[in-house]
């Protein structure tokens, strides 16, 4: 079984794409957004309760592909049983649709922001917005981060791994949050470059390290924020970079699944759960903080 869609609009012109649209419910959002990665697409955004309010428990995904009826019939192989709404479309004008999004956002002690958005003066982290890396913006970015905050209380100057680094938004984080200095890594070359970007517009490009190699060696702390799926795919490798006595943060997480990843993730007894924190703003996401011993 595949998605169904009607294709609309025009394919001729300069700079088209393919743009897909998904309404689903917000819990298979970020499995929505990563099978249009699969497919192909050039990136994808996330429109749930916290961007707005009116959408409920519902959401809608968003994404850009290559302007071809091969592009369009991959995605659908991809999106099994949904609704696709599929239409050419001109540049779809990312940097615009990211300003008209990105707000400033309170995690913990920092606030995250766009360079446009005014400073507030005190810690913060500036992030220039890329196509389909974290922002600060969404639930569990802001819960990674306070559950990052929380580890680093406990283990101060400590160096951090940020595994799916993204923006680099977790990785420059940390360092101002008092890291000795972070190391994050990601498969896709594209954020590596965003995150060294967005590390020495923050002033701390001598403290971020963005590879999409994994480092050698174990981290007092490291941080995850990923999908459930992905997060239990690599569960071995995650809690082989915790150093004796780290900490292991891990966000991305639904609450419907929480409790089956901590006890997959605990089932050795050598990893234990010391925190685990629900969004203010939507419940249906949880970070938890699990302790090496």
């Amino acid at each position: 079984m595949k998605g169904t869609s009607s294709l609309t609009g025009d394919a001729e012109g300069p700079e088209r794409f393919l743009r897909l649209t998904v309404r689903t419910a917000a819990a298979q959002a970020p499995e929505a957004g990563a099978a249009l990665m699969a497919a192909g697409a050039a990136g994808f955004e996330i429109h749930d309760r916290d961007t707005d309010p009116s959408l409920g428990d519902a959401a809608v995904v968003t994404a850009w592909l290559e302007p071809t009826p091969e592009a369009h019939e991959r995605a659908l192989n991809r999106l099994a049983g949904l609704e696709v709404d599929a239409r050419w479309e001109e540049d779809p004008g990312w940097a615009d649709a990211w300003r008209a999004h990105f707000r400033p956002v309170r995690a913990g002690s920092l606030t995250l922001r766009a360079p446009w958005n005014p400073s507030s003066g005190g810690l913060e982290v500036v992030i220039e917005p890329a196509m389909a890396f974290g922002t600060g913006g969404h639930a569990t970015t802001r819960l990674a981060t306070e559950s990052l905050e929380a580890a680093l209380v406990a283990c101060p100057g400590a160096d951090v791994l940020d595994v799916g680094t993204g923006s680099g938004v977790l990785a420059i984080a940390a360092v101002k949050l008092g890291a000795r200095r972070a190391v994050g890594v990601d498969v896709d070359p594209e954020a590596v470059k965003a995150a060294a970007a967005n590390a020495a517009l923050n002033g701390v490009g001598g403290r971020v390290v963005a590879s999409h190699q994994w480092p050698s060696g174990a981290f007092p702390v490291v941080v995850a924020n990923i999908v459930s799926p992905i997060l239990l795919e690599m569960r071995e490798r995650l809690c082989g970079a915790v150093t004796s006595g780290g900490a292991l943060v891990l966000s991305g997480i639904l609450a419907t699944e929480a409790d089956d990843v901590v006890r997959a993730f605990c089932e050795d007894r050598t990893l234990v759960e010391t925190d685990r924190r629900s969004s203010t703003t939507d419940a249906d996401w949880v970070s938890v903080v699990l302790r090496r011993s």
